[in-house]
């Protein structure tokens, strides 16, 4: 799996705020941007659960507009949120480094 680069700008990010969509969370986590969930739907509640279970950020009800902020200022002043979505990070290179898939697949073919 290949990652867009995000815009200049975006890679300034200190928190995103976000429905828990994949792509969004996973672009977050692998700039280390700890994040506040507000799920809408679909697996964005299991994306969601998934982020605050890795300690990298905060999930919210989507009727929790007025905690966002709170929300927010708690993923920027705790280092445990900005540590664990660094070390999420890490681990999203390391996995993205390589391909993994071609490996494999080269392997099983015997090339």
């Amino acid at each position: 799996m290949r990652l867009r680069p995000l815009p200049p700008r975006a890679r300034e990010a200190r928190a995103v705020v976000t429905h828990g969509g994949h792509g969004t969370v996973m672009k977050a986590l692998a700039q280390g941007v700890p994040l506040v969930c507000l799920p809408f739907g679909r697996d964005q509640a299991d994306v969601a659960r998934r982020v605050t279970e890795a300690g990298a950020g905060l999930r919210l009800s989507r009727r929790s507009t007025a905690r966002i902020g709170g929300a927010v200022a708690q993923v920027l002043t705790e280092a445990r949120f900005r540590r664990e979505a660094a070390g999420l990070a890490e681990a999203i290179a390391a996995e993205t480094a390589g391909d993994p898939a071609v490996a494999e697949l080269e392997a099983l073919a015997g090339v």
